[in-house]
């Protein structure tokens, strides 16, 4: 297909040349084929590096697009279909780091992210990535289901990385693995093999020489150079800039992170700005001291929104722990009970699922919030006739999908005394849940959901599901050091922002 007949996918996905041609699309892929075959999938997504089913493909290119390199015709060949149980686990449903961060690393290979330029011979690159997608899907050894051969040689680099082992220590754990594994392995025999296959996914390091005396790294300009241009001092001193700059290099590069332009996820804007700085106590103070404490009673007035709109402060009311005269000094000023939050965000999940009356979020005000923010144009509500019509969402559930979480929360059997009778709380007519403490729904949360969110919910909304519930999970562990808390904060951005 020429990039003359491609025009089409870059249209709006509301027009009827697109609607045409995505569906001769899907019939020249899947035509004749079984529900159960898969094929690579073009959506910006996936990048026709994930095998999935036709019904996966239509949701995925729907919802996302299609692909700029596929549209421009970069790695276009014949579609493989599959069989959906023999289809590739390894590059589909790793939930491991180590796999994500294999498909991550061969999707930068396909777009020249990592190896490959314009000077390259296209047949040469074609060769690697084939290549690496070969060796990814290989098994360390004959019925070896946890790690692949790629994936267990990046896992030995990390090792090696973080806890500094030299060449030679990792030289003779390599002897140590070739003499245990059994038969038909497929390990590199030798360290210089083992780098090859780093070295194709793009973790290989460059070394820099610098001067014996810190004036310079022989790097841009001084690449070529044998000599240092000028001479320091015996120690680096104030010369330890000079080997900062790599590092600065990376860190501007890391300033323009995705995310800052990463408009759709969130306002429609490109976050330039820095980090707000929280108020101290005597600010806050301050900002109690413009304005007047609202009258509390149930007959006083609400606001008129206007007034919450035009108020230059973050402040409802004046707390009255601030009458504490130690309160205004305290630098956690906030004791945030975990598991009312799960109380809260688990009632709003089951309650959006089921769409059950004053707990479902997914509201005609939440589409129109999208729409305002300029995000989630497949979202927007439909205007006809006066009224609101919603687009089905990827989480909405039918009537024979509600039946199955019903009937899973109420045939699961407790420990006496682990939760409350969860099954006395479903109205399976209404398809309704009522009643729950809030130790329910942590127990749902973090042990329930995840199990039957997979079997009745899209991929790409049960997994954002189970990793929040192993989120809270690990919040709610016996042991949490700041490390672990530091990884959970950026993990749930990360499982957030790639959903």
């Amino acid at each position: 297909m020429s990039d003359e007949d491609r025009r089409w996918m870059r249209m709006s996905r509301f027009t009827s040349e697109w609607q045409i041609g995505f569906k001769n699309y899907i019939q020249s892929i899947f035509g004749g084929t079984s529900e159960e075959e898969t094929a690579p999938c073009p959506c910006t997504r996936c990048r026709c590096m994930s095998y999935q089913t036709q019904k996966e493909v239509r949701t995925h290119v729907a919802l996302r697009g299609f692909d700029e390199s596929f549209i421009q015709g970069e790695g276009n060949g014949p579609p493989l279909l599959v069989e959906k149980d023999n289809a590739d686990e390894g590059m589909r449903d790793h939930a491991d780091g180590s796999h994500e961060l294999i498909s991550s690393l061969i999707n930068g290979v396909v777009h020249g992210e990592v190896i490959g330029n314009d000077e390259e011979d296209p047949n040469g690159s074609a060769k690697k990535l084939y290549r690496l997608l070969e060796e990814a899907k290989k098994e360390l050894y004959p019925g070896c289901k946890e790690v692949t051969k790629v994936s267990f040689i990046v896992m030995l680099f990390q090792i090696k990385c973080m806890d500094g082992l030299s060449n030679n220590c990792l030289e003779r754990i390599l002897r140590l693995f070739l003499l245990v594994l059994p038969d038909g392995h497929c390990l590199p025999t030798s360290l210089d093999k083992v780098r090859k296959v780093v070295r194709d996914l793009g973790l290989d390091y460059q070394k820099i020489h610098a001067c014996v005396n810190d004036c310079v790294l022989f790097r841009g300009d001084y690449a070529e150079r044998d000599n240092c241009p000028t001479c320091g001092s015996k120690s680096p001193g104030m010369n330890i800039d000079v080997y900062l700059q790599p590092l600065i290099d990376e860190l501007k590069e890391l300033w323009n992170h995705r995310w800052r332009r990463n408009k759709n996820s969130f306002n429609n804007k490109t976050e330039t700005r820095e980090a707000p700085v929280p108020l101290t106590g005597a600010q806050v103070i301050q900002q109690y001291e413009s304005f007047e404490q609202p009258k509390f009673g149930t007959a006083t007035k609400k606001r008129k929104q206007r007034e919450e709109d035009s108020r230059w402060h973050n402040w409802r009311k004046k707390s009255i722990f601030f009458d504490l005269p130690y309160w205004k000094k305290l630098l956690v000023r906030h004791n945030l009970d975990v598991m009312h939050i799960e109380k809260n965000i688990c009632e709003s999940i089951i309650g959006t699922l089921l769409g059950i009356d004053g707990k479902c979020k997914d509201s005609d005000k939440a589409r129109l919030d999208m729409q305002h923010l300029g995000i989630r144009h497949d979202q927007h509500p439909v205007l006809e006739n006066g009224q609101y019509t919603l687009p089905p969402s990827l989480y909405s559930l039918g009537k024979d999908e509600k039946i199955v979480l019903c009937t899973f929360l109420e045939g699961v059997r407790m420990p006496d005394g682990y939760a409350s009778n969860i099954k006395r709380c479903m109205d399976f007519d209404g398809c309704k849940v009522s009643g729950l403490k809030s130790h329910d729904y942590h127990v749902i949360l973090q042990k329930l959901l995840p199990l039957v969110a997979r079997h009745i919910l899209p991929e790409d909304v049960a997994r954002p599901l189970i990793e929040l519930s192993r989120f809270f999970n690990a919040l709610c562990s016996k042991e949490l050091v700041q490390s672990d808390i530091e990884k959970l904060s950026s993990s749930i951005c990360r499982d957030f922002m790639s959903a």
